[in-house]
């Protein structure tokens, strides 16, 4: 299924690998051109090429091709292509707005300067970037964490 994000430009989103279970989850209420339009207004530029979004039915089939071999990471791009969750699909899916836009903005990077140059990027602005990009998507969870009690020396 390719889906495109504006006209007169080629397709920055291509996905193949959606199950029919998950293809509606992924193109109801253009969800996907919603996230194109806000990356490349916060990025400043349109998408190099089309981008490949994997969503995958079972966290085995997630985790041998989102490139870490991990089905905790609800969304991963690896060498330019978004893998997401099953996770998003079923308990978590009000993160799926956030999370495909999240991951979105390291494929918008990834294709303009390429996977090479990408990974020698620091990962606090690859990932400080995608998480402004996306209006804090996948840094929620941080947010809900308890903090660990700071050690306070005047206290006795």
């Amino acid at each position: 299924m390719i889906i495109e994000a504006a006209p007169r430009r080629p397709p920055p989103f291509v996905a193949r690998e959606l199950r029919r279970a998950h293809a509606p989850s992924v193109a109801r209420g253009g969800l996907e051109n919603n996230a194109i339009t806000q990356i490349e207004a916060v990025h400043g530029r349109r998408f190099a090429h089309p981008v490949t979004v994997g969503a995958y039915a079972t966290p085995e089939a997630y985790a041998a091709a989102n490139g870490l071999g991990s089905a905790v990471p609800m969304g991963v791009t690896f060498v330019g292509r978004v893998n997401l969750s099953p996770k998003l699909f079923g308990l978590q899916h009000q993160r799926l707005p956030a999370i495909l836009t999240h991951e979105l903005s390291h494929a918008h990077i990834q294709g303009w300067i390429g996977a090479n140059a990408y990974i020698h990027l620091p990962n606090w602005f690859k990932e400080g970037l995608a998480v402004m990009a996306s209006g804090g998507g996948g840094a929620e969870w941080s947010a809900k964490r308890k903090r660990k009690p700071q050690f306070n020396a005047e206290s006795k």
